[in-house]
């Protein structure tokens, strides 16, 4: 039976089937501890790019031998205008609170997406079982997700249902991440705005972002925020 506990090795190997991706070097390189954490975080992974994604980021944040946070960015090059594929699969034991979507950069509002998400809820809507028993984050971080996101927590003999899940989000995601021309002229311009909007609300609500920063304390956090998910 697949587990949620092999989602980066799964990931990783479908990205590089279909992208050259390249190593990025950091400010702050990967493995570290906190020692504001007396070193009980590790913060480990895979930080890269290629000719489609500003950042491909394959994060694990590991808390003592009791929790472990895997996160999956992936951030198209902006000039593409293409949302965000987000995900956070957290792990306690046989629990498990899985976070999924595609979250269009800028907000929703001047973009033609329909069939897009139409294509995605439809593919949630296949899942009840697993979609059960919903949660929330806070309440300017979710002007950011998409109707298609999914925050749920689940059980471990659910694991196959939320991979299957997250397969044919990201396969979607992938297919309109290939197709994808650059933009020019003032539709670009204002892609690079709809960016800088959207990296300072997550800086600013997101709440893992709230955790960078009582790990590195605010100047230390922010500046690992920005180099891991945003390239800045």
């Amino acid at each position: 039976m697949k587990r949620l506990d092999d989602i980066h090795l799964i990931v990783f190997e479908k990205l590089q089937k279909q992208f050259s991706l390249n190593p990025v070097t950091l400010k702050h390189p990967l493995p570290e501890r906190s020692l504001r954490a007396l070193g009980l975080v590790k913060i480990d992974g895979k930080v890269l790019s290629s000719d489609k994604f500003l950042r491909v980021l394959i994060l694990k944040v590991a808390v003592a031998f009791f929790r472990e946070v895997r996160t999956i960015f992936l951030g198209p090059k902006t000039e593409l205008d293409l949302p965000v594929f987000s995900s956070e699969t957290i792990l306690m034991g046989k629990n498990r609170m899985i976070f999924l979507d595609v979250q269009r950069r800028g907000g929703y509002g001047h973009h033609d997406d329909t069939e897009l998400y139409d294509r995605l809820v439809a593919i949630k809507e296949k899942y009840p079982e697993l979609l059960a028993q919903p949660m929330k984050m806070g309440r300017e971080i979710d002007k950011t997700f998409s109707r298609a996101s999914c925050y749920v927590k689940i059980s471990r003999d659910q694991d196959e249902q939320a991979l299957n899940l997250f397969h044919e989000y990201l396969d979607v995601y992938l297919a309109l991440v290939q197709q994808t021309r650059p933009l020019t002229g003032d539709v670009l311009e204002q892609a690079h705005r709809d960016y800088e909007a959207y990296t300072n609300t997550v800086i600013d609500h997101d709440p893992a972002a709230k955790i960078y920063r009582m790990l590195f304390g605010k100047k230390g956090g922010v500046e690992r925020v920005k180099e891991l998910f945003f390239a800045s």
